[in-house]
Protein backbone atom coordinates (compact mmCIF):
# COMPACT_ATOMS: atom_id res chain seq x y z
CA UNK A 1 0.00 0.00 0.00
CA UNK A 2 1.11 3.50 -0.18
CA UNK A 3 1.53 5.94 2.55
CA UNK A 4 1.06 9.47 0.68
CA UNK A 5 1.78 12.17 2.34
CA UNK A 6 2.03 16.35 2.12
CA UNK A 7 5.13 19.11 2.68
CA UNK A 8 5.42 22.27 1.40
CA UNK A 9 8.16 20.79 -0.57
CA UNK A 10 7.78 18.75 -3.53
CA UNK A 11 9.08 15.05 -2.65
CA UNK A 12 8.60 12.06 -5.58
CA UNK A 13 9.57 8.59 -4.68
CA UNK A 14 9.20 6.23 -7.08
CA UNK A 15 10.02 1.93 -7.57
CA UNK A 16 9.73 -0.30 -10.53
CA UNK A 17 10.57 -4.15 -10.74
CA UNK A 18 9.88 -6.77 -12.65
CA UNK A 19 10.25 -10.36 -11.13
CA UNK A 20 10.62 -13.51 -12.88
CA UNK A 21 10.49 -17.18 -11.58
CA UNK A 22 11.38 -20.16 -14.17
CA UNK A 23 11.18 -23.08 -11.77
CA UNK A 24 12.24 -24.88 -14.82
CA UNK A 25 15.51 -23.75 -16.13
CA UNK A 26 14.99 -25.98 -19.22
CA UNK A 27 12.91 -25.20 -22.48
CA UNK A 28 10.66 -27.75 -23.31
CA UNK A 29 9.92 -26.79 -26.85
CA UNK A 30 11.26 -29.65 -28.35
CA UNK A 31 8.05 -32.34 -27.45
CA UNK A 32 6.32 -32.17 -30.23
CA UNK A 33 4.80 -35.71 -30.48
CA UNK A 34 0.89 -35.80 -31.67
CA UNK A 35 0.31 -38.38 -29.28
CA UNK A 36 -2.28 -37.18 -27.29
CA UNK A 37 -3.09 -33.58 -26.12
CA UNK A 38 0.32 -31.25 -26.78
CA UNK A 39 0.73 -28.04 -25.72
CA UNK A 40 2.39 -26.45 -28.84
CA UNK A 41 2.62 -22.11 -27.47
CA UNK A 42 1.64 -20.22 -24.64
CA UNK A 43 1.89 -16.47 -24.52
CA UNK A 44 1.79 -14.61 -21.31
CA UNK A 45 1.39 -10.96 -21.17
CA UNK A 46 1.02 -8.28 -18.60
CA UNK A 47 0.79 -4.44 -19.16
CA UNK A 48 -0.18 -1.35 -17.25
CA UNK A 49 0.08 2.76 -17.25
CA UNK A 50 -0.60 5.51 -14.97
CA UNK A 51 -0.82 9.17 -14.33
CA UNK A 52 -0.24 10.77 -10.92
CA UNK A 53 0.62 14.51 -9.83
CA UNK A 54 -0.42 18.19 -10.18
CA UNK A 55 0.32 20.87 -12.64
CA UNK A 56 3.88 20.40 -13.23
CA UNK A 57 4.90 17.97 -11.09
CA UNK A 58 2.60 15.28 -13.09
CA UNK A 59 4.10 11.74 -13.62
CA UNK A 60 3.70 9.12 -16.19
CA UNK A 61 4.22 6.01 -17.86
CA UNK A 62 3.88 2.59 -18.77
CA UNK A 63 5.38 -0.72 -18.85
CA UNK A 64 4.64 -4.17 -20.77
CA UNK A 65 6.14 -7.83 -20.20
CA UNK A 66 5.43 -10.90 -22.58
CA UNK A 67 6.91 -14.03 -22.07
CA UNK A 68 6.57 -17.21 -24.40
CA UNK A 69 8.74 -20.00 -23.72
CA UNK A 70 7.21 -23.48 -23.32
CA UNK A 71 7.50 -24.38 -19.48
CA UNK A 72 6.23 -26.94 -17.31
CA UNK A 73 5.47 -24.40 -15.07
CA UNK A 74 6.67 -20.61 -14.46
CA UNK A 75 5.79 -17.42 -12.02
CA UNK A 76 6.26 -13.85 -13.40
CA UNK A 77 5.36 -10.48 -11.56
CA UNK A 78 4.78 -6.74 -12.70
CA UNK A 79 5.17 -4.10 -10.20
CA UNK A 80 5.60 -0.20 -10.03
CA UNK A 81 4.92 2.28 -7.42
CA UNK A 82 5.22 6.08 -7.28
CA UNK A 83 3.87 9.41 -5.18
CA UNK A 84 4.55 12.89 -5.27
CA UNK A 85 3.39 15.45 -2.82
CA UNK A 86 3.53 19.37 -3.00
CA UNK A 87 1.89 22.61 -3.25
CA UNK A 88 0.40 24.52 -6.35
CA UNK A 89 1.22 27.85 -6.68
CA UNK A 90 -0.68 30.50 -4.90
CA UNK A 91 -1.27 32.43 -1.91
CA UNK A 92 -2.46 30.38 -0.06
CA UNK A 93 -0.62 27.68 -2.21
CA UNK A 94 -3.33 24.39 -2.55
CA UNK A 95 -1.57 20.98 -1.36
CA UNK A 96 -1.69 17.72 -2.77
CA UNK A 97 -0.48 14.10 -2.82
CA UNK A 98 -1.11 11.61 -5.26
CA UNK A 99 0.23 8.30 -6.01
CA UNK A 100 0.19 4.57 -7.57
CA UNK A 101 0.55 1.11 -6.19
CA UNK A 102 0.53 -1.64 -9.35
CA UNK A 103 0.93 -5.05 -8.67
CA UNK A 104 0.44 -7.73 -11.87
CA UNK A 105 1.28 -11.50 -10.71
CA UNK A 106 0.66 -14.73 -13.37
CA UNK A 107 1.40 -18.37 -12.60
CA UNK A 108 0.67 -21.57 -14.31
CA UNK A 109 1.99 -24.89 -13.84
CA UNK A 110 1.61 -28.23 -16.51
CA UNK A 111 1.50 -31.93 -15.62
CA UNK A 112 2.21 -34.53 -17.35
CA UNK A 113 4.89 -34.14 -20.47
CA UNK A 114 3.99 -31.53 -22.63
CA UNK A 115 3.35 -33.87 -25.69
CA UNK A 116 0.56 -35.65 -23.44
CA UNK A 117 -0.75 -33.21 -20.49
CA UNK A 118 -2.82 -33.63 -18.46
CA UNK A 119 -3.17 -30.45 -16.68
CA UNK A 120 -2.94 -26.98 -17.12
CA UNK A 121 -3.59 -24.53 -14.41
CA UNK A 122 -3.18 -21.21 -14.52
CA UNK A 123 -3.68 -18.05 -12.66
CA UNK A 124 -3.46 -13.99 -13.30
CA UNK A 125 -3.96 -11.74 -10.04
CA UNK A 126 -4.00 -7.40 -10.57
CA UNK A 127 -3.96 -5.25 -7.81
CA UNK A 128 -4.29 -1.47 -8.58
CA UNK A 129 -3.82 1.49 -6.05
CA UNK A 130 -4.72 4.85 -7.17
CA UNK A 131 -4.91 7.53 -4.12
CA UNK A 132 -4.69 11.23 -4.20
CA UNK A 133 -5.95 14.02 -2.17
CA UNK A 134 -6.41 17.93 -2.94
CA UNK A 135 -4.94 19.24 -5.95
CA UNK A 136 -3.74 15.52 -6.88
CA UNK A 137 -5.12 13.22 -9.59
CA UNK A 138 -4.13 9.96 -9.56
CA UNK A 139 -5.22 6.20 -12.22
CA UNK A 140 -3.51 3.44 -13.07
CA UNK A 141 -4.37 0.99 -16.06
CA UNK A 142 -4.15 -2.47 -16.67
CA UNK A 143 -6.85 -3.48 -19.48
CA UNK A 144 -6.56 -5.00 -22.80
CA UNK A 145 -5.51 -7.62 -22.02
CA UNK A 146 -3.69 -6.58 -18.74
CA UNK A 147 -2.63 -9.39 -17.46
CA UNK A 148 -3.03 -12.54 -19.74
CA UNK A 149 -1.78 -16.24 -19.93
CA UNK A 150 -2.61 -18.22 -23.77
CA UNK A 151 -2.02 -22.22 -24.05
CA UNK A 152 -2.74 -23.32 -27.49
CA UNK A 153 -2.70 -26.97 -27.52
CA UNK A 154 -3.77 -29.76 -30.33
CA UNK A 155 -5.92 -33.03 -29.42
CA UNK A 156 -5.44 -36.15 -31.73
CA UNK A 157 -7.95 -37.71 -30.09
CA UNK A 158 -11.32 -36.38 -28.43
CA UNK A 159 -11.06 -36.54 -24.70
CA UNK A 160 -13.04 -35.83 -21.31
CA UNK A 161 -12.24 -33.00 -19.79
CA UNK A 162 -12.99 -30.95 -16.75
CA UNK A 163 -12.61 -26.72 -16.58
CA UNK A 164 -13.29 -25.46 -13.43
CA UNK A 165 -11.90 -21.84 -11.76
CA UNK A 166 -13.16 -18.83 -10.67
CA UNK A 167 -13.16 -14.97 -11.68
CA UNK A 168 -13.18 -12.21 -8.66
CA UNK A 169 -12.88 -8.42 -9.08
CA UNK A 170 -13.75 -5.89 -6.64
CA UNK A 171 -15.58 -3.91 -9.97
CA UNK A 172 -18.18 -5.71 -12.06
CA UNK A 173 -15.54 -6.92 -14.86
CA UNK A 174 -11.92 -7.87 -14.36
CA UNK A 175 -11.27 -11.48 -16.25
CA UNK A 176 -12.29 -14.62 -17.84
CA UNK A 177 -11.12 -18.15 -18.25
CA UNK A 178 -11.86 -19.36 -21.88
CA UNK A 179 -11.75 -22.48 -24.05
CA UNK A 180 -11.46 -21.76 -27.48
CA UNK A 181 -11.21 -24.08 -30.79
CA UNK A 182 -10.16 -23.46 -34.66
CA UNK A 183 -13.08 -24.65 -36.53
CA UNK A 184 -10.93 -24.21 -39.70
CA UNK A 185 -12.44 -20.52 -40.36
CA UNK A 186 -11.96 -19.07 -36.44
CA UNK A 187 -11.73 -19.09 -32.86
CA UNK A 188 -15.05 -20.54 -31.67
CA UNK A 189 -15.74 -20.33 -27.89
CA UNK A 190 -15.93 -24.15 -26.35
CA UNK A 191 -16.44 -22.81 -22.75
CA UNK A 192 -16.01 -19.64 -20.67
CA UNK A 193 -16.58 -18.52 -17.75
CA UNK A 194 -18.45 -15.94 -19.25
CA UNK A 195 -21.79 -17.18 -19.33
CA UNK A 196 -21.54 -16.90 -15.83
CA UNK A 197 -23.80 -14.13 -14.02
CA UNK A 198 -21.52 -11.43 -14.77
CA UNK A 199 -18.70 -13.06 -15.97
CA UNK A 200 -17.75 -13.66 -12.19
CA UNK A 201 -17.70 -15.87 -9.37
CA UNK A 202 -16.80 -19.79 -9.74
CA UNK A 203 -17.83 -21.75 -12.30
CA UNK A 204 -17.22 -25.58 -14.11
CA UNK A 205 -17.48 -27.82 -16.76
CA UNK A 206 -17.28 -31.44 -17.60
CA UNK A 207 -17.65 -32.34 -21.07
CA UNK A 208 -15.69 -34.07 -24.12
CA UNK A 209 -13.48 -31.53 -26.78
CA UNK A 210 -13.76 -33.26 -30.39
CA UNK A 211 -9.87 -33.70 -31.82
CA UNK A 212 -8.04 -30.18 -33.03
CA UNK A 213 -6.81 -27.28 -31.84
CA UNK A 214 -7.67 -25.10 -28.74
CA UNK A 215 -6.56 -22.52 -27.18
CA UNK A 216 -6.94 -22.12 -23.06
CA UNK A 217 -6.82 -18.27 -22.35
CA UNK A 218 -6.99 -16.57 -18.72
CA UNK A 219 -6.92 -12.83 -18.09
CA UNK A 220 -7.53 -10.64 -15.30
CA UNK A 221 -8.07 -6.67 -16.24
CA UNK A 222 -8.72 -3.76 -14.02
CA UNK A 223 -8.69 -0.04 -14.01
CA UNK A 224 -8.55 2.80 -10.92
CA UNK A 225 -9.10 6.23 -10.75
CA UNK A 226 -9.45 6.18 -7.22
CA UNK A 227 -8.70 3.79 -4.50
CA UNK A 228 -7.84 0.01 -4.87
CA UNK A 229 -9.29 -1.99 -7.45
CA UNK A 230 -8.46 -6.08 -7.17
CA UNK A 231 -9.10 -8.83 -9.93
CA UNK A 232 -8.57 -12.12 -10.25
CA UNK A 233 -9.06 -14.92 -12.70
CA UNK A 234 -8.00 -18.57 -11.74
CA UNK A 235 -8.48 -21.90 -14.19
CA UNK A 236 -7.94 -25.21 -14.26
CA UNK A 237 -8.17 -27.64 -16.96
CA UNK A 238 -7.70 -31.22 -16.35
CA UNK A 239 -7.87 -34.47 -19.06
CA UNK A 240 -9.93 -37.11 -17.77
CA UNK A 241 -9.83 -40.66 -18.26
CA UNK A 242 -12.06 -42.04 -20.59
CA UNK A 243 -15.22 -43.52 -19.37
CA UNK A 244 -17.33 -45.51 -21.94
CA UNK A 245 -14.94 -49.36 -22.70
CA UNK A 246 -15.77 -51.22 -25.74
CA UNK A 247 -15.76 -54.99 -26.39
CA UNK A 248 -16.09 -56.42 -29.69
CA UNK A 249 -14.83 -59.43 -31.84
CA UNK A 250 -14.51 -59.75 -35.08
CA UNK A 251 -13.60 -62.51 -37.90
CA UNK A 252 -10.27 -62.07 -40.13
CA UNK A 253 -11.47 -63.38 -43.48
CA UNK A 254 -9.60 -65.44 -45.22
CA UNK A 255 -6.68 -66.13 -42.47
CA UNK A 256 -4.69 -69.11 -41.13
CA UNK A 257 -1.99 -67.18 -39.32
CA UNK A 258 -1.87 -66.08 -35.77
CA UNK A 259 -4.71 -64.10 -34.94
CA UNK A 260 -3.50 -62.64 -31.80
CA UNK A 261 -0.37 -60.78 -33.71
CA UNK A 262 -2.74 -58.05 -35.60
CA UNK A 263 -3.99 -55.09 -34.29
CA UNK A 264 -7.42 -53.32 -35.97
CA UNK A 265 -8.60 -49.38 -36.12
CA UNK A 266 -11.64 -48.63 -34.53
CA UNK A 267 -13.77 -45.80 -35.24
CA UNK A 268 -16.77 -44.42 -34.09
CA UNK A 269 -19.14 -42.93 -36.81
CA UNK A 270 -22.17 -41.02 -37.67
CA UNK A 271 -25.09 -42.05 -40.10
CA UNK A 272 -23.38 -39.83 -42.27
CA UNK A 273 -19.92 -41.28 -41.85
CA UNK A 274 -18.10 -38.38 -40.00
CA UNK A 275 -15.70 -40.10 -37.08
CA UNK A 276 -16.49 -39.28 -33.89
CA UNK A 277 -13.11 -40.96 -32.87
CA UNK A 278 -10.77 -43.31 -34.04
CA UNK A 279 -8.75 -45.71 -32.05
CA UNK A 280 -5.41 -47.22 -33.77
CA UNK A 281 -3.57 -50.45 -33.27
CA UNK A 282 -6.22 -52.02 -31.22
CA UNK A 283 -4.76 -55.41 -30.29
CA UNK A 284 -6.94 -58.94 -30.56
CA UNK A 285 -6.74 -61.85 -29.10
CA UNK A 286 -6.64 -65.12 -29.94
CA UNK A 287 -10.16 -65.60 -30.82
CA UNK A 288 -10.36 -61.77 -32.55
CA UNK A 289 -12.17 -60.02 -29.29
CA UNK A 290 -10.84 -56.03 -28.55
CA UNK A 291 -11.37 -54.40 -26.34
CA UNK A 292 -10.78 -50.12 -26.23
CA UNK A 293 -11.83 -46.79 -24.54
CA UNK A 294 -12.82 -43.18 -25.90
CA UNK A 295 -14.99 -40.64 -24.87
CA UNK A 296 -17.86 -40.66 -26.94
CA UNK A 297 -20.92 -42.00 -25.61
CA UNK A 298 -24.62 -42.00 -27.04
CA UNK A 299 -25.74 -43.61 -30.17
CA UNK A 300 -22.60 -44.50 -32.58
CA UNK A 301 -21.90 -46.97 -35.46
CA UNK A 302 -18.76 -48.61 -35.02
CA UNK A 303 -16.49 -49.36 -37.71
CA UNK A 304 -12.99 -51.76 -37.73
CA UNK A 305 -10.35 -52.00 -40.32
CA UNK A 306 -7.44 -54.64 -40.25
CA UNK A 307 -4.16 -54.27 -41.92
CA UNK A 308 -5.35 -56.13 -44.64
CA UNK A 309 -8.83 -56.24 -44.52
CA UNK A 310 -10.96 -53.61 -45.93
CA UNK A 311 -13.33 -51.55 -43.08
CA UNK A 312 -16.44 -52.74 -42.22
CA UNK A 313 -19.43 -50.56 -40.24
CA UNK A 314 -21.99 -52.05 -37.68
CA UNK A 315 -24.51 -50.17 -35.56
CA UNK A 316 -26.38 -48.49 -34.43
CA UNK A 317 -24.99 -48.83 -30.97
CA UNK A 318 -26.06 -46.62 -27.51
CA UNK A 319 -22.69 -46.30 -25.58
CA UNK A 320 -22.73 -45.61 -21.82
CA UNK A 321 -20.26 -45.21 -19.34
CA UNK A 322 -18.94 -48.72 -18.27
CA UNK A 323 -18.18 -51.91 -20.78
CA UNK A 324 -20.40 -51.89 -24.07
CA UNK A 325 -20.49 -55.07 -25.82
CA UNK A 326 -20.83 -55.14 -29.08
CA UNK A 327 -21.89 -57.31 -32.23
CA UNK A 328 -19.84 -57.07 -35.15
CA UNK A 329 -18.79 -59.51 -37.99
CA UNK A 330 -16.52 -60.68 -40.43
CA UNK A 331 -13.98 -58.59 -42.24
CA UNK A 332 -12.63 -59.33 -46.31
CA UNK A 333 -9.21 -59.65 -46.98
CA UNK A 334 -7.40 -58.79 -49.81
CA UNK A 335 -6.40 -55.10 -49.30
CA UNK A 336 -2.46 -55.63 -49.24
CA UNK A 337 -1.73 -51.70 -50.81
CA UNK A 338 -4.66 -50.39 -47.77
CA UNK A 339 -5.79 -48.54 -50.76
CA UNK A 340 -10.02 -49.53 -49.47
CA UNK A 341 -10.63 -51.43 -52.05
CA UNK A 342 -9.13 -54.38 -53.60
CA UNK A 343 -8.27 -54.55 -57.25
CA UNK A 344 -5.33 -54.75 -59.54
CA UNK A 345 -3.06 -53.23 -57.41
CA UNK A 346 -3.06 -55.80 -54.97
CA UNK A 347 -2.61 -58.25 -57.39
CA UNK A 348 0.19 -57.28 -58.57
CA UNK A 349 2.11 -56.49 -54.92
CA UNK A 350 1.36 -60.21 -53.94
CA UNK A 351 2.83 -60.91 -57.30
CA UNK A 352 5.80 -58.74 -56.36
CA UNK A 353 6.31 -60.45 -53.12
CA UNK A 354 6.08 -64.09 -54.68
CA UNK A 355 8.16 -66.44 -53.00
CA UNK A 356 8.66 -64.03 -49.73
CA UNK A 357 9.16 -66.43 -46.65
CA UNK A 358 8.82 -64.69 -43.09
CA UNK A 359 11.83 -63.26 -41.18
CA UNK A 360 13.82 -63.23 -44.73
CA UNK A 361 15.21 -60.43 -46.11
CA UNK A 362 12.36 -59.73 -49.31
CA UNK A 363 9.21 -60.49 -47.60
CA UNK A 364 6.54 -58.53 -47.83
CA UNK A 365 3.58 -58.96 -44.73
CA UNK A 366 0.70 -57.15 -46.51
CA UNK A 367 1.53 -59.46 -49.74
CA UNK A 368 1.14 -62.59 -46.98
CA UNK A 369 -2.90 -62.29 -47.38
CA UNK A 370 -3.30 -65.67 -45.44
CA UNK A 371 -1.19 -65.43 -42.85
CA UNK A 372 0.73 -68.47 -43.71
CA UNK A 373 4.23 -67.10 -43.56
CA UNK A 374 5.17 -67.34 -47.21
CA UNK A 375 3.83 -65.55 -50.23
CA UNK A 376 2.20 -67.95 -52.41
CA UNK A 377 -0.44 -68.50 -54.59
CA UNK A 378 -3.27 -68.98 -51.80
CA UNK A 379 -2.63 -65.31 -51.80
CA UNK A 380 -3.00 -64.39 -55.32
CA UNK A 381 -6.56 -66.48 -54.82
CA UNK A 382 -7.76 -64.55 -51.91
CA UNK A 383 -6.89 -61.21 -53.61
CA UNK A 384 -8.80 -62.57 -57.23
CA UNK A 385 -11.68 -63.85 -53.99
CA UNK A 386 -12.47 -60.67 -53.37
CA UNK A 387 -11.52 -58.40 -56.27
CA UNK A 388 -13.82 -55.26 -56.24
CA UNK A 389 -15.13 -55.48 -52.47
CA UNK A 390 -14.35 -52.43 -51.21
CA UNK A 391 -14.73 -50.31 -47.69
CA UNK A 392 -17.81 -50.65 -46.17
Amino acid sequence: MLALYWTSEVQFRTTMSLRIYSLFGCLLAGHSLATAQTLTSRASHMNYNYVYGAGADSHTGSDVFDQGDLLATDMDELHYEGSTSGSLPGNPGTPYTAGVDIDLYQSYYTIGPLNNLSTITSTNTTNLLANATGAGVSAAYSTTSGNSHQFEFTLARPRRYSLNGTVSSSVNYGGEVTLRRWDGFTWTIWDTSLFGPGGLGPFGFNRTMLSGTYRFYTAAGINSTGGFHHAQAYGDLTFLSNHVTITGTVSLGDFIGNVANEVVKVELVTNSGSILDSIPNVPLNGSGTFTCSTPIDGWTRVRVRGRTWLSKTWGQFLLAAGTNNVTLGGLKNGDADHSGEVDAADIDQVIAGFGGVANQPGYDIDADLDGSGEVDAADIDVAIANFGETDG
